[in-house]
């Protein structure tokens, strides 16, 4: 058992929003992952933890707008893709009664991640939800670029949430990060602030024309982004556990992410082309 500034984990290689309330995978997001998960070869045992989508306060459909066409929230490509997502998930209330009582003791595995909306006080609502579950812990995700968040920009404001979501909570916590944000300084604040770790990073933010709009991207590119945004927070004094993960594709990308200084290695886009070999890597990793 590894234990990462109280962050307990089994393994140090996660799975990231590979499974949508870690039970399941959304069929509209990656259709054959029913088959990998029903003969055993896709299973959330095979990582130190699984981290959920992103759940929000009210249930929300973002831009799956027919349920039918997944193409119009996601592009695949060889070496990218491009999502709207846009946070669909069932809201707090149905994830905690319905979605994470068919896990049963395997609730010890995940790692739920919540997003707000509006303010700040929708996170501290969900954090006194989940203060009754035994999870391993919970990811802030300050970061999406598919919905308004405009006002988690304010340094200020991004305090007051760190320190109050500490008060709150009696797990560890997470925050999400991206390469758009003063990621220096928003870590800064967090260790500061006692939480626990930080993740690099969400997808990055980008115009395409298929899907209608600017997008979150995930691609071979990347990686070398997140990267070099982990050396720059280890060379700026964050001592606190970094969770990278960013096109991790091979046992070599997870040795160049602890090169740079990360300490756990989150997984989710090779779910999408290759869904039963993230567990295959995890296991090759202490």
């Amino acid at each position: 058992m590894h234990d990462f500034n109280s962050l307990k984990i089994s393994r140090s290689v996660i799975a990231s929003t590979a499974f949508q309330y870690a039970g399941r995978y959304d069929f509209t997001e990656n259709p054959w992952s029913w088959f990998w998960l029903k003969t055993g070869l896709m299973s959330i045992d095979d990582f130190g933890a699984v981290i959920t989508s992103t759940i929000t306060v009210k249930e929300r459909k973002g831009f799956y707008i027919n349920r039918f066409r997944p193409d119009k929230v996601i592009r695949i490509y060889p070496t990218k893709i491009y999502n709207r997502f846009g946070w669909n998930n069932c809201g707090i209330e149905k994830f905690v009664k319905i979605e994470l009582p068919k896990l049963g003791d395997k609730i010890k595995k995940i790692i739920v991640s919540i997003g707000a909306l509006e303010s700040i006080e929708e996170f501290f609502i969900m954090l006194r939800i989940l203060n009754e579950l035994d999870v391993v812990g919970i990811e802030m995700n300050i970061s999406c670029h598919n919905v308004n968040l405009c006002f988690l920009k304010d340094s200020e404001i991004l305090r007051v949430l760190f320190k109050e979501a500490r008060k709150i909570s009696r797990h560890p916590l997470i925050v999400k990060i991206n390469a758009e944000s003063d990621y220096v300084l928003i870590s800064k604040i967090a260790q500061e602030e006692r939480i626990n770790a930080v993740h690099v990073m969400n997808a990055m933010r980008v115009y395409s024309e298929v899907l209608g709009g600017y997008c979150g991207r995930s691609g071979k590119e990347n990686k070398k982004v997140a990267l070099r945004i982990i050396r720059e927070l280890r060379q700026n004094g964050i001592t606190i556990p970094i969770i990278g993960g960013s096109w991790i594709w091979t046992l070599e990308d997870i040795k160049d992410y602890e090169d740079s200084g990360a300490n756990i290695f989150s997984i989710s886009s090779l779910f999408i082309y290759l869904p039963f070999y993230p567990g295959f890597l995890s296991k090759k990793v202490k």
